[in-house]
């Protein structure tokens, strides 16, 4: 019982320590994120610009787009199927 009780005590320590370090980084995360757009805010940018900007992120965002459309094919709309 003592070895089951050190068992649990040390894997809720780990798991503890592991969310924690998630945490830093999406703190770490979320700072860089806000002085970018701030950065991005203070340019000066005219119409083609801002649309160039606009098309960089909308292709940035495609490899998640498209991981996602493949995760529900292989093994997402299960409850669709029966």
């Amino acid at each position: 019982m003592d070895s089951l009780l050190r068992a649990a005590t040390e894997l809720r320590n780990s798991i503890a320590t592991d969310a924690l370090d998630a945490m830093h980084d999406i703190a770490s995360l979320t700072a860089m994120v806000t002085d970018a757009n701030a950065r991005f805010a203070a340019l000066d940018l005219d119409g083609d610009a801002l649309d160039a900007f606009q098309l960089l992120a909308t292709v940035n965002t495609l490899p998640v787009t498209y991981a996602s459309f493949l995760a529900e094919a292989f093994g997402g709309g299960s409850g669709t199927r029966k």
